[in-house]
């Protein structure tokens, strides 16, 4: 026998086992169910929901990128001091 003959299937099997280990090596133990996190927030937390008109709400939006970090704590702790409303998106592995 000059050559083996791959089996068929087996490119269609290595395509399929690389994809499901890149996908699992994304994976991350770093996670926070979001019922976890619903019940670390404040319990008396008020919001209204949909679009705001900030002219006629007489508010403005600050958006703070690229958190959490070192300064996030002392950043939670002004908005608490000066009762300032606020709306977190959690996004990513290090999100609480």
């Amino acid at each position: 026998m000059p050559g083996k003959m791959p089996l068929p299937g087996m490119g269609l099997a290595a395509a399929l086992v690389t994809a499901l280990t890149l996908t699992l090596s994304g994976c991350s133990m770093e996670t926070t169910a979001p019922g976890s996190a619903r019940g670390e927030a404040a319990s008396d937390a008020k919001g209204a929901f949909g679009p705001v008109d900030c002219r006629k709400a007489k508010c403005i939006a600050l958006t703070f990128d690229a958190g959490p970090g070192e300064d996030t704590p002392r950043l939670l702790d002004i908005l608490k001091e000066k009762k300032v409303h606020a709306t977190f998106f959690l996004l990513g592995k290090h999100h609480v």
